[in-house]
């Protein structure tokens, strides 16, 4: 008697393409399309840990040669000398460099979203980003317990945050053990961990901290949300917004909250009336500090067609 099998699949096996690096699930970059996306420093830092080097022999090993720098370890907290790590998350060359090596080794598509070159168009290259880690220990605690990975949050490395919108804490800066500032990105450098003493920066409790005034607590907090939204649209957009949209919202909300004064306006954000003029005069301030941080403020909605002031936005409600 004769017994019947299940047939087999003969059909060819389409293998994905292998690739120099990691490019597993584990090591898919953490927080992608949220306001605690991971940075690109902290994602070399991972993928060097799960290949048991330092994240100095790995960039010495497989990313210079292609990104065509030389020794990046050069840079110092302290006086600003050396190259300059902290760039590799912003938006100019630096970061468009090591996105395309990243992405040729690892197989990955979506590491712009580690960086701010989605902003490229929008946000000033001066006084965006800050030369030293900044992380917020309550974050780091949380993480340890629930056994989930420690990673380094691009959020965190803008100058502009300076507190957890989550915990309302303010950052830290500093080694608690060594009391050092730590660069983006060292040779020794690894997750939750001092690069110069090798201390964990995971602290043991959380207490009680010292904490801001409430009114500038709420603006901080409200500053490092604002931001965070807009780190989380940044996979969401179909085209990177240009300075034309920037200058175009600005005479928006010039016109819904001051009448279109653009004096008044300027008082309200505490800066120059160029700067608040749109067109012209605002793509001329692009590199301005104060510049930096309308597009944050105001969120990523105001790239959209549809997008209007909130009738709540207006003179003396901010």
């Amino acid at each position: 008697m004769l017994r019947a099998y299940d047939a087999w699949d003969t059909s060819p096996l389409v293998l994905p393409r292998p690739t120099r690096l990691y490019s597993l699930a584990s090591l898919a970059p953490i927080g992608v399309g949220t306001p605690m996306v991971e940075s690109l420093t902290g994602y070399i830092v991972r993928l060097a840990e799960a290949h048991c080097v330092s994240a100095g022999l790995l960039y010495w090993k497989e990313i210079r040669s292609l990104a065509g720098k030389g020794n990046i370890f050069t840079f110092r907290v302290t006086n600003g000398n050396g190259y300059s790590t902290h760039t590799i998350n912003g938006l100019g060359a630096p970061a468009a460099d090591f996105v395309r090596v990243l992405e040729r080794l690892t197989g990955r598509h979506n590491l712009h979203t580690l960086t701010l070159l989605t902003w490229a168009q929008v946000l000033p290259r001066a006084a965006l980003l800050r030369r030293a880690r900044a992380w917020c220990e309550s974050c780091v605690h949380a993480w340890h317990q629930a056994h989930q990975p420690l990673y380094e949050p691009l959020l965190g490395t803008l100058q502009a945050v300076t507190v957890c919108p989550y915990h309302q804490r303010p950052l830290r800066h500093v080694c608690p053990h060594c009391t050092h500032p730590l660069g983006p990105l060292d040779w020794r450098s690894r997750a939750a961990y001092c690069s110069r003493c090798a201390h964990t920066l995971v602290p043991p409790a959380v207490g009680p901290v010292h904490t801001l005034p409430r009114p500038e607590l709420l603006w901080a907090t409200w500053v490092a949300s604002a931001c965070g939204e807009l780190l989380a649209a940044a996979p969401q957009l179909g085209c990177p917004p240009g300075r034309d949209r920037l200058a175009h919202t600005i005479g928006r909300c010039i016109e819904h909250t001051s009448a279109g004064n653009a004096s008044a306006f300027a008082r309200l954000l505490q800066v120059g009336a160029a700067m608040s003029a749109g067109g012209n005069e605002a793509k001329r301030c692009h590199g301005s500090r104060s510049c930096c941080a309308w597009p944050m403020v105001w969120g990523p909605h105001c790239w959209t067609s549809s997008w209007a002031p909130q009738p709540q936005w207006r003179l003396g409600a901010w």
